[in-house]
């Protein structure tokens, strides 16, 4: 009887650490996504897709914005 439980045990927490895997890889492609889509607004809509000495101010400025919201 002790054998099924260890055996329950190992099944179970194998499903649980292939969820969280599963979890982080989604997790980190979500983030990888929102950032790449941040940058190019960025880049697109404020810069007009020039390099600008300004461009660290105005990323400051959106991330205090964005933190306050």
């Amino acid at each position: 009887m002790k054998a099924v439980k260890t055996d329950l045990f190992s099944q179970l927490s194998e499903l649980i650490e292939q969820s969280n895997r599963q979890v982080n890889v989604q997790t980190n492609s979500t983030l990888t996504i929102l950032f790449w889509q941040v940058g190019t607004h960025i880049i697109q809509d404020i810069l007009q897709n020039k390099k600008a000495t300004y461009g660290k101010e105005v990323v400051a400025t959106l991330a205090l914005q964005l933190t306050e919201k």
